[in-house]
């Protein structure tokens, strides 16, 4: 379907009736949504699918100022790809936060706002600024040329592959932080306990090796050197971490840490404090991997708050 002239298509809901085709077999299915033209738009607000239905194939296009908007939820419908090089204008969406398998989506030139399903998805952004939402899975992520930003809202595993950290960031939703999505129901503070809000300064502490560190400052906690694993971090933490003092059991930190290869941004949990040290500690998942990303290099402009 294409609209064009200022023209909009609005579609409330597509059904798909799972009917065969004579004989019984499969048909490949794709749909094509173009907006061409300024003013013009295409809007798919659903779609509705027999049990087990597979949709082979959408296919997303603009130009000028058409606008494209794909949305689609529900853990019967199965898309294989959704094409979107093709959008050369901004302000396309797609969102398909709860399908029945993963799917591969691919942006454009123009801005873009996906949203992933809860499946593992892979996306890979265009050119144009990409803004992503990590709903849930194991999520592989291939940032384009653009200024984009990834929200995970997951402990399941985000891989992104191209961050550059002249221009991109990684949005912290706190309210997603102190959930049971990161195991945790404790409250979300920086390295010296201070409750994290969004009116709270972005600042990263660097830990400077050696035993009884004690922050001082930071809403996030950079650590010196590589470790092989969480478990590492965690036994460092219980090591070397010595508590600022407003720091309480069950709090949680951000942590920044080197696996020799990749920065990774994880959720510690502070589980016991003794004598002004912390005892022990929990890693409460996984924020994302940042493939190939030297991890001092990460400033506090790759960061973003969100409640």
């Amino acid at each position: 379907m294409t609209a064009s002239n200022a023209g909009d298509i609005d579609i409330a809901d597509i059904n798909l009736l799972g009917v065969d085709a004579d004989g019984g077999d499969d048909i490949t299915s794709t749909f094509t949504l173009t907006a061409s033209g300024t003013g013009s738009s295409v809007t798919v607000q659903n779609v509705t699918p027999a049990t087990g239905t597979t949709l082979d194939s959408v296919v997303l296009a603009s130009s000028d100022s058409g606008v494209v908007s794909f949305t689609a939820s529900s853990n019967d419908l199965t898309i294989t790809a959704i094409d979107g090089s093709g959008l050369a204008a901004d302000s396309a969406v797609i969102n398909v936060n709860d399908l029945a398998a993963a799917t591969e989506i691919t942006g454009g030139a123009g801005d873009i706002t996906i949203t992933t399903s809860d499946a593992g998805d892979t996306v890979t952004a265009g050119s144009g600024d990409t803004d992503i939402v990590v709903t849930a899975g194991d999520t592989s992520i291939t940032l384009g040329s653009g200024a984009d930003t990834v929200a995970s809202l997951t402990d399941d595993g985000t891989e992104i592959t191209g961050f550059d950290v002249s221009e991109d960031v990684i949005v912290l939703d706190i309210s997603v932080l102190e959930s049971n999505t990161f195991t945790s129901t404790s409250d979300l503070v920086s390295s010296v306990g201070i409750s994290v809000t969004t009116a709270l300064a972005i600042t990263i502490e660097d830990e400077t090796g050696g035993s009884d560190f004690t922050p001082t400052s930071g809403l996030i906690l950079r650590l010196s050197g590589a470790h092989a694993d969480t478990a590492a971090i965690e036994a460092l933490l219980e090591l070397d971490l010595q508590d600022s003092s407003t720091i309480v059991a069950s709090d949680s930190i951000i942590v920044i840490w080197s696996d020799g290869a990749n920065a990774n941004i994880g959720l510690f949990e502070v589980d016991t404090i003794t004598s002004g040290e912390v005892a022990a500690a929990t890693f409460n998942g996984e924020i994302a991997s940042l493939v190939g990303i030297d991890h001092t290099t990460l400033t506090a402009a790759n960061f973003s708050l969100q409640d």
